[in-house]
């Protein structure tokens, strides 16, 4: 973009450089005035402006120019020193365009008074007025954001300007800086072919389309997964249903039914996360596997802390029974172990 003056390329670069290969070919684009020759207002704007090299109006912008008594080398600059590069300076750039903003200031100053009817106005009014004018000006046909105030950009001029590669003294490589094409009243001109990277003026082809090497669990991992995850399933129902019809025996009475529940279940909810690591794009949405990528953790850490919980809760029950110095009978319920 302009933000890289075209003067970057003036003095070249190191032949074979990185700098000297990416600039070869580029394209920057800017915004200007205008070019001279394809519109007669901007080129009336650099007649007029021209038309000021003389010593009568040198001398009244020199008067303009701030002066610092303390400051000598901010007040050492006078246009007699070179007018030529002065008067060159100021119809480049975007110095035509601040030219429009200035006469667009001074057009809704004067609209306002036209129809308002008086010349007091603050600066909200004047803001206001500003976003409505619209004219047509040495850099165009000046239109503006009806809500920031910005030049609209297809009522602007801009140029493309092309970086070609030209020879190399020494050990630098030189280019030359060659306007290709310029967009004027809302469309881009072609003025001359743009030179590319490999030296010819033919658009290099695209970059191939990406084809993204899929990964898939497959098949057989897949299939040994969802077997470990159904066989976790069917022991923990199982081992549930024969713990329940067998509830009231001494054995399970003394493992403590409550406790083997919380196991089986941290156990279902752990094969259960397995499901989820089994199943990727291959089969499900990306969106799905989004959601499997979310709840494996919540079901394994789930199902774990169950698992471990009810074996620390037996464990401290058996350790409360054990460690009962004057061995007095005792009871110690789930409600104590679980507190």
């Amino acid at each position: 973009s302009d933000a890289v003056s075209t003067s970057t390329t003036q003095d070249g670069f190191e032949a074979g450089s990185p700098l000297h290969l990416a600039t070869q070919g580029a394209v920057q684009i800017a915004a200007v005035g205008g070019v001279p020759g394809r519109d007669e207002r901007y080129d009336l704007f650099l007649h007029a402006m021209r038309d000021l090299n003389n010593p009568a109006d040198i001398a009244t912008l020199q008067s303009y120019h701030p002066t610092y008594p303390n400051e000598p080398d901010y007040s050492s600059y006078t246009i007699e020193d070179d007018p030529a590069d002065f008067f060159d300076r100021v119809t480049i750039g975007l110095v035509p365009l601040m030219f429009d903003a200035m006469i667009a200031l001074g057009l809704s100053a004067c609209g306002m008074e036209y129809h308002n009817g008086t010349d007091h106005f603050d600066g909200y009014q004047h803001f206001a007025k500003f976003k409505q004018t619209q004219f047509h000006g040495a850099t165009g046909n000046n239109r503006f954001h009806p809500e920031t105030g910005t030049r609209l950009a297809d009522s602007a001029r801009f140029t493309l300007t092309n970086f070609v590669f030209v020879d190399t003294i020494g050990n630098i490589a030189n280019f030359e800086n060659v306007e290709t094409d310029i967009f004027q009243d809302g469309e881009w001109v072609s003025v001359k072919s743009r030179t590319f990277n490999d030296g010819t003026t033919i658009p290099q082809p695209d970059l191939p389309p990406l084809e993204p090497n899929n990964i898939y669990i497959g098949f057989g991992l897949r299939s040994i997964g969802l077997l470990l995850a159904f066989w976790t399933w069917a022991v923990s129902i199982g081992f549930t249903i024969w713990m329940m019809k067998n509830r009231k025996s001494r054995v399970v009475k003394a493992s403590q039914p409550i406790f083997l529940g919380l196991i089986l279940l941290g156990c279902f909810l752990m094969g259960t996360s397995i499901v989820f690591l089994s199943l990727d794009d291959e089969l499900v949405s990306t969106e799905t596997c989004s959601v499997f990528c979310i709840l494996v953790p919540w079901f394994f850490s789930f199902g774990w802390i169950l698992s471990f919980s009810a074996l620390f809760a037996k464990t401290e029950r058996v350790n409360q029974i054990f460690h009962n110095p004057k061995c007095r009978r005792m009871k110690v319920t789930v409600k104590d172990v679980m507190a």
